[in-house]
This record gives structure tokens, sequence and C-alpha cells, in this order.
């Protein structure tokens, strides 16, 4: 995945394997990452994908019960912009 990211953060690996069922059983395209090193976050993996499916992300995450922590734009190699959560 290349290009700008949306990258979704969250309390614990355990919360991201579950964000990712979560995420493959909706359909939504993504990838458990290493953090990017300028997010600040206690867990060293996040969820990627592409921007445009981050509504779609945010919406089967909370249907499951499951938010993420964080909500991020990631434009790789440079700076990260912090967002809220939907």
């Amino acid at each position: 995945m290349g290009g700008e990211q949306t990258i979704l953060t969250f309390a614990s690996t355990h919360h991201v394997l579950r964000a990712d069922e979560l995420l493959s059983e909706a359909g939504v395209a993504h990838e458990v990452v290493p953090k990017p090193r300028t997010i600040t976050a206690d867990c060293g993996v996040a969820v990627a994908l592409a921007p445009g499916l981050r509504e779609q992300a945010v919406q089967a995450l909370d249907a499951g019960g499951l938010p993420p922590e964080g909500v991020y734009t990631h434009f790789p190699p440079q700076a990260v912009c912090k967002e809220e959560p939907a």
C-alpha cells in the first residue's frame, strides 16, 4: 500500500487482531502494519487502509464494539496529521 493511508490505532495487539477480523468480515480492504513512528500509541501495530475506506471501516468497527483509539492520515514518509475518530 503506497501513498496516502488512513491508519487506525488500538489499545493492544489483541484489539488490532480483532479489528482485522471485523474488517475482513465486512469486506474492507486493509493491512495490519507496524505503527508509524510518528504516531504515539501504546500498541506497536496498527491497521492501514485507503483513505476512501475510512468511513466504512470505522462503521464496521463501531458495529463490532471496537472503535479505533485514533484515526490518522499518514503521508509516507513525511508527516502524520491526527484526526478525531468518527
